[in-house]
């Protein structure tokens, strides 16, 4: 087979008119690995085999037919010119073959473009159990069904570019998507920036009328790339100009965006670049600075880094690889690779461990293809013994009884089940047979052909189950499970589930061994020859195309015959053929395999329909059906996907379809639910069925009434049923007489109520009446019931308006309202009350008050004054009447009103010069600021107090409106107390909206009592599910509002908070808050840095690695809230992410061996900042935990160094830094890469310099040493030591001077010198330095 492919496929390319595969006009590359890496295409793409990569044999052993690639970095094959696969469709096959070693780790198949950008394809498998198809960080994952396989397996992967949509199949099928990360709305777009025609305009635009052909830096066209890209910096030693894949530090782009420790931002004396171009030079850099890119396709790793290397590389053998450039159809994918079933006609046979032991639930199903039909013996398909060698399971096709049998053994003795079934047609037909604990039944073509009751597991036995043993035929698809529940006949191929046991699906065409697909490696044996054919979907499920097979059966002796078939098309039947198909002179009853009719005709086509058949046993032979003969009509036919139908047909004469004469219907009902009570959920349907028509459905409640002749369970269903849907029941208790009328009731039992009876408050009910007409049902109709179900009404409650109910602050609510019988069923009301929900300061308190019946059809409740408070109030009426049918009202809101309340409910006492947030909790007859607060502060005065509201990005000092859930900022010169005025209460029942604008948004507690985000608050799904709260020097992450304060939260786009303080609904697209579904179960470790700058403080710098988390934004990761006055901020800095770029106060990651974050501090605080890990012992003990300052290049490790120190001049700009949590190797790895390793001993100068009142003095080692650090002043008098013999190790160092003496008192402005002194440890000195500094007030 392997051989022909490659032959065929040689013509193909040199004019012969065969088609080896589909789309050849569109294949770029063709590698089937003969010996060599060559393009078979004749597109000349042709390989370069790198590293360990050896040729190997192919699925079919052919020798030097394939590759094998070791898994070390560098194996590889690089396709030598570039392929077009950006911004454009791609369909990429291969076959793989994997090694264990493959699903431990990150192994890439192919790769393509650029790394870190989205122009990146990497397609790899994964540890977890994705096949991930990604656009670098958009990501989608698949799962993947071949998972731990060690077997060859054809992968294909198609990409439409003109939807934007990815797919990935295994041997055919369509993969599952399991995973997804960042945008993949992005499409694939394979290139890179050009330098030449992206880059250089933005220097002749903006950079080259300084920086031209004269002075330190040419960026002139066709200069510039070589004086940046790899270039050491003239200013700022040990850092490059452009450094690749490192846009932080790289000294070019710092200076762009303006970061102060670089100097002067870049272009000088005029308008900084566009964030545009900003944003492009970033990308640029970090997608490795190339100057004419690279879009090279790789088998077996990732694309090339900056250094030229790859890495993830694959581990396992890969073949016959052929890239397309368009997006082939699922058929056309599964046309690539045949598949087949076992032929066991030539005598062999298989052999396997059995997959299912004591089991109470098990299936097992395959598809069968009879050659003929047997003759003789017992012919068996499924065989397995004890250790005595006697059956314990067999399944066989019994020649003398023309019957299948399935026998099992087990510890109450022998059960067995069988059936007739018409399957001798030489076309494959599904077979299913299950034990679900109570019954053991047959299916054959998707009918239940028997059944009986079985309560034994399945036989436990260490024999072989032997398959095929004695059938001339051929099986296909060989599923085990252990579960039972018949799906249904499948129309396409298994995928591999969790109950899988083993599947054998015959594509490997191996000679001796059978590979298992389910993951379980149940490998069958095999015994004498193997043979295969095509599967049972070569030809759709066994069926010839444009075909509709039927098979009518008659079951009833009525002498000789003819048995006529008609067959018409569409809902007004128009004939296929103008004449009926018929055969003469036919004996009754029917054979068993029935009497076969085929009509194959173009104008069958696929999926068409609805097709209608007529047939009848006519025994006058007048060609015309009459009332005395066997007569069936069908409609609703339908032809699959290859234009194949198969119709069974039985006319009657025991056991089914009417005419013969029969009294009673016994076939099966057919039920359809008009209408059922909403939300119902998963239950049961009871029907009972009375004789009398007129029996009264309501008189029995709360039961049913008595005497009906049939009362059983018929259906249950998993979720609430379908509206219309056709659902059928049959049951052999059932027994209606033709031409007969009854009745019936039904109700609905929930599976969520209490107790397994029916209860007229928890069942929906209903009831009608129905015919058995005769001639309805020998037309081919079933008898049907249609029915509306739902809860028996209650006593009929007339409330109050709410108008009418004026509740006020502290006075006792008199309630009256109107209660009578239910007019469908008469009953007395029996009891009435008052439902209530009363707010307190710290909780919702619900209640009740029975009401009192005035004797006139009103009823009156008392709430008492303690429940009418400033929390608000919700009220409800509800009663039973005697049958015990509960009714009551929606609920409704009562406001509770106030007047000018001299004491502090409703708004927080200010505490002096202290920023805070502020709300109002409740609706105010005037919110506007003027009447709030200006009678305790005064009129505006930005002396005495300030007022701030946060709109589109930023503050604005002015007037605003206190509604409820608004918040905003207040300082005051002196603490105050505010009166708010007079109002109402917010309402408690109905939510209270609060709208969100995109980025950060002040939110207040609509309430006076606390609200916990998780229990009481629904997010739109772009709502960050977290907020922040100030106590006056630092912002806390809380899930907790409390009144009258205030809190920030973040929206990514225009969102929505709803408040529903008593009962919060259950919604699928709400965003979650951390720990509400096992979030904070499954963090990985989680820790905080405390950052401190004077008396304020970052407590919110969280990181870690969440098991469910990316490494790019997810709902994990909350954006950084904005400051007021003095203020500290220690940041995550993602400007680069492509969704949701910007400063992330929390950032987990995914696990992995090492993860790395960029923080960015600010400050408008002068002085030294100090930085702390909470929570060390929460980063497992076996990674270490490294700050890096990328600018001094200092590296801190934070297992041993409790605090780290930093300088802030107070104006704002960030101070960078790296942290990065990871094993040893991986991290020295990167600092290597980053230049952390000083090459001299070094005393830098200063920075800032001049300074006020903090500067950094930098010290770089070459070795462990001792050092003497000192200053001076220009008198040359020692006025401050820093350092005095103190033993370092390798590395760079930072002092920091606060221009003060050793006496702890500040020194004049002026100029200062300060001295090194560089010892090694035995005392020889190393090195000594002075340099100047300038201390300035």
């Amino acid at each position: 087979m392997r051989h022909f492919l490659s032959l065929t496929t040689i013509f193909l390319f040199v004019g012969l008119q065969a088609q080896t595969f589909p789309k050849n006009e569109n294949i770029q590359a063709y590698y089937p690995f003969n010996g060599n890496a060559e393009d078979a295409s004749g597109n000349q793409k042709h390989g370069t085999v790198l590293g360990g990569v050896t040729l190997t044999d192919d699925k079919f052993n052919n020798e030097s037919s394939a590759y094998y690639f070791d898994g070390n970095d560098g194996s590889m094959i690089i396709v030598n010119e570039a392929l077009a696969l950006g911004n454009r469709s791609h369909t990429i096959s291969l076959q793989v073959k994997a090694v264990a070693n493959t699903y431990t780790k990150s192994s890439h198949l192919f790769s393509h473009g650029i790394r870190l950008t989205n122009n990146g394809l990497h397609t790899r498998t994964q540890s977890d159990g994705n096949l991930h198809y990604a656009f670098w960080a958009n990501d989608l994952g698949y799962k993947n069904i071949s998972q731990n396989s060690t077997q060859w397996h054809n992968y294909v992967f198609t990409y439409d570019h003109t939807t934007n949509t990815r797919k990935a199949y295994i041997d055919g099928i369509v993969l599952e998507e399991s995973y997804k990360s960042g945008d993949t709305s992005i499409p694939y777009g394979g290139g890179e920036i050009n330098y030449e025609s992206e880059i250089q305009p933005i220097w002749n635009n903006n950079c080259t009328s300084c920086h031209g052909t004269s002075g330190n830096l040419d960026l002139s066209q066709g200069n510039s790339y070589s004086n940046l890209v790899n270039v050491a910096s003239q200013g700022y030693s040990g850092f490059l100009r452009v450094k690749p894949n490192d846009w932080m530090n790289s000294v070019l782009y710092q200076k762009i965006v303006g970061n102060s420790s670089f100097g002067d931002r870049m272009p000088q004396g005029s308008s900084a670049l566009s964030a545009s171009d900003e944003e492009k030079i970033k990308n640029w850099i970090q997608s490795g600075a190339t100057k004419e890119g690279s879009s090279k396709f790789v088998i077996g790793a990732q694309v090339l880094d900056e250094n030229g290397e790859s890495h993830e590389s694959w581990e396992g053998a890969l073949d016959e690889i052929i890239i397309w450039d368009v997006a082939l159809t699922k058929e056309e994918v599964q046309s690539i690779t045949p598949s087949y079933s076992f032929d066991f006609g030539p005598g062999g046979w298989i052999d396997v461990q059995s997959p299912i032991k004591n089991e109470s639930k098990w299936s097992i199903e395959f598809w069968m293809k009879f050659h003929q039909k047997p003759t003789t013996g017992k012919n068996e398909i499924l065989r397995q013994t004890n250790n005595s060698g006697s059956p314990l399971f067999t399944f066989y096709y019994d020649a003398v009884t023309e019957m299948f049998e399935l026998d099992l053994t087990g510890s109450s003795g022998k059960t067995g089940i069988k059936s007739t079934a018409n399957v001798f047609d030489q076309a494959f037909h599904h077979f299913y047979f299950e034990g679900d604990g109570s019954l053991l039944r047959l299916y054959i073509d998707g009918t239940e052909k028997a059944s009986t009751a079985y309560t034994d597991n399945f036989p436990n036995s260490d024999n072989t189950l032997s398959i095929g043993t004695k059938l001339d035929g051929n099986l296909d698809e060989i599923r085990i499970r252990d579960v039972a529940g018949f799906p249904g006949v499948p129309s396409s191929r298994y995928v591999a589930g969790s109950a899988t046991h083993l599947l054998f699906q015959f594509d490997d065409q191996n000679a001796s061994t059978i590979n298992d697909n389910s993951g379980e490696n149940n490998h069958g044996s095999v015994v004498g020859q193997a043979n295969y054919e095509g599967d049972v979907y070569a030809s759709g499920v066994g069926g010839k195309p444009n075909t509709i097979r039927m098979i009518v059966h008659l079951n009833q002796d009525v002498g000789i015959g003819d048995v006529h078939v008609g067959i018409w098309l569409g809902s007004a039947p128009v004939w296929v053929l103008n004449e009926w198909f018929e055969k003469d002179n036919m004996n009754s009853p029917s054979p068993v395999e029935g009497w076969k009719f085929e009509l194959t005709d173009s104008r069958i086509t696929p999926s068409s329909g609805p097709y209608q058949v007529n047939a009848f046993f006519d025994q006058n032979s007048n060609n015309e059906p009459e009332g005395s003969e066997f007569n069936v009509f069908l409609q609703n036919i339908y032809t699959d996907a290859k234009g194949y139908a198969y119709i069974n047909i039985d006319l009657g004469g025991g056991g089914g379809g009417g005419g013969g004469g029969e009294s009673y219907y016994t076939d099966s009902v057919e039920v359809v639910i008009k209408s059922i009570a909403p939300y119902i959920g998963s239950g049961d349907l009871w029907l009972a069925i009375y004789e009398n028509e007129n029996i009264n459905p309501v008189g029995a409640l709360p039961g049913i009434p008595d005497n009906p002749i049939f009362s059983q369970r018929i259906l249950d269903f998993d979720t609430t049923p379908i509206i219309d849907q056709i659902y059928t029941f049959k049951n052999e208790n059932f027994d209606a007489a033709y031409d007969s009328g009854y009745a019936w009731v039904a109700y609905y039992y929930r599976h969520a109520a209490d107790g397994d009876y029916f209860d007229v408050n928890s069942d929906p009910y209903g009831w009608g009446t129905f015919h058995v007409d005769r001639q309805s049902i020998e037309q081919g109709n079933r008898l049907k019931l249609e029915m509306h179900l739902h809860f028996l009404p209650g006593p009929e409650i007339t409330p109050p308006s709410v108008s009418s109910i004026q509740a006020n602050l502290g006075q006792e609510l008199q309630l009256s309202f109107g209660v009578k019988a239910s007019q469908l069923t008469g009953s007395e009301v029996e009891f009435a009350e008052v439902v209530y929900w009363s707010g307190h300061a710290d909780v919702i308190h619900n209640g009740f008050v029975q009401a009192n019946n005035n004797g006139d059809g009103t009823w009156t409740a008392t709430i008492t004054p303690y429940d009418i408070n400033l929390g608000g109030l919700a009220i409800g009426f509800s009663a039973y009447d005697l049958m015990g049918i509960w009714s009551g009202t929606p609920i409704i809101d009562i406001q509770v009103a106030f007047g000018d309340l001299p004491d502090p409910s409703l708004f927080a006492e200010t505490n002096a010069k202290t920023y805070q947030m502020v709300s109002v909790p409740a609706v105010l007859q005037d919110a506007r600021s003027e009447a709030v607060i200006h009678d305790e502060l005064g009129s505006p005065d930005k002396v005495e107090w300030r007022l701030f509201e946060w709109s589109n990005g930023q503050y604005y000092d002015g007037g605003v409106s206190f509604t409820p859930g608004a918040a905003f900022w207040l300082i005051t010169k002196n603490a105050q107390q505010i009166n708010t005025g007079p109002g109402k209460t917010t309402p408690i029942f109905s939510p209270t909206r609060r709208n969100l604008s995109d980025g950060w948004n002040m939110v207040g507690n609509p309430y006076i009592f606390p609200i916990n985000l998780a229990e009481h608050v629904v997010l739109s799904e772009n709502v960050e599910p977290t907020l922040y709260e100030w106590n006056g020097s630092s912002y806390n992450n809380t899930t907790n509002m409390e009144p009258r304060g205030g809190n920030w939260v973040f929206s990514n786009g225009s969102g929505m908070m709803e408040f529903f303080p008593i009962w919060k609904p259950i919604l699928q697209n709400e965003a979650k808050p951390e720990g509400t579904v096992n979030d904070e179960e499954d963090f990985i470790w989680k820790a905080k840095l405390i950052t401190k700058a004077g008396n304020h403080y970052d407590e919110t710098a969280t990181f870690g690695v969440h098991e469910s988390a990316s490494d790019t934004w997810d709902r994990f990761d909350y954006h950084e809230p904005p400051v007021i006055g003095n203020y500290i901020s220690m940041a995550f800095d993602n400007d680069s992410w492509a969704k949701n770029g910007g400063s992330y106060s929390q950032d987990i990651r995914s696990e992995g061996s090492s993860q790395t974050w960029n923080l960015a501090a600010r400050s408008n605080i002068k002085g030294i900042v100090s930085l702390n890990l909470e929570d060390i012992d929460a980063i497992p003990s076996h990674q270490d935990v490294r700050l890096v300052d990328p600018v001094l290049g200092i590296v801190y490790n934070l297992r041993s160094d409790k605090a780290v120190t930093f300088t802030s001049q107070g104006n704002e700009n960030p101070y960078y830094f790296k942290l990065i949590v990871g094993e040893a190797d991986d991290i020295q790895s990167q600092l290597d890469d980053m230049g952390m390793v000083p090459t001299d001993f070094e005393l830098f100068q200063n920075t800032p310099n001049p300074f006020n009142p903090v500067t950094n003095i930098r010290v770089s080692l070459v070795q462990d040493a001792h050092i003497t650090l000192k200053v001076y002043n220009l008198l040359g008098k020692e006025v401050n030591t820093l350092a005095l013999n103190q033993s370092l190790s390798k590395g760079n160092h930072r002092f920091i001077w606060a221009g003060k003496d050793d006496n702890g008192y500040q020194l004049p402005s002026g100029v200062y010198l300060y001295r090194i002194e560089i010892n090694s440890n035995f005392g020889r000195q190393l090195y000594q330095s002075t340099k100047k500094m300038v201390l300035m007030k």
